[in-house]
């Protein structure tokens, strides 16, 4: 049984910095998509996220802003 690679925050952060060199996300940024579930598989372990490292395979960073609101004719 082969266990998965399970990463802390600050290490997820590691490797998204090194993916996005000009723009890495912060800390709070992490944690914040982790919360809205972004990264399948988060979960909370003693008041830290625990994100497994295949989720981190093939992550896009979200757009910034707000949705455009969408008109209804």
């Amino acid at each position: 049984m082969t266990q998965e690679s399970i990463l802390t925050i600050k290490q997820a952060l590691a490797i998204l910095a090194e993916r996005w060199p000009d723009n890495p996300p912060a800390l709070s940024t992490i944690q914040l998509w982790a919360s809205r579930g972004l990264f399948p598989g988060a979960f909370r372990h003693a008041n830290a996220w625990a994100i497994p490292h295949t989720a981190l395979d093939g992550f896009e960073r979200p757009k910034l802003g707000r949705p455009r609101k969408e008109t209804g004719q």
